[in-house]
């Protein structure tokens, strides 16, 4: 008969710590609950459920969100010029003119829960 796991009940206060934990690591889920010892389903719950807290639609960017912006440079004439997105854990995003706003979207979503 196989054994079943031991369920572990946390409190809100434990889970909230785990997630800023998990919001300052720039790892991935996967990685960050494997070293946890924590299941990845759990982390993923706990992340669907913080953000609904707060009123975010999950999987969509923030279009209200105010970040900083940082012009580095002009770009020279005729060069193809692009837009860099930096995130969390330095991950970098290159985006070039004529870019799919949707696509850009759903791949900064992705790229930000850590898969």
């Amino acid at each position: 008969m196989p054994r079943q796991r031991e369920r572990r009940f946390r409190s809100r206060a434990e889970i909230e710590s785990i997630l800023k934990d998990y919001s300052r690591s720039g790892r991935s889920q996967r990685d960050f609950a494997r070293t946890r010892g924590i299941s990845l389903s759990s982390l993923g719950y706990w992340l669907w459920k913080a953000r609904w807290r707060e009123g975010r639609e999950v999987g969509r960017v923030e279009a209200s969100r105010i970040v900083p912006v940082k012009v580095v440079r002009r770009p020279p004439e005729g060069s193809k010029a692009f837009l860099e997105v930096v995130l969390r854990g330095d991950r970098l995003v290159r985006v070039y003119p004529g870019f799919d706003p949707d696509t850009l979207a759903q791949v900064l979503a992705v790229v930000e829960a850590g898969c």
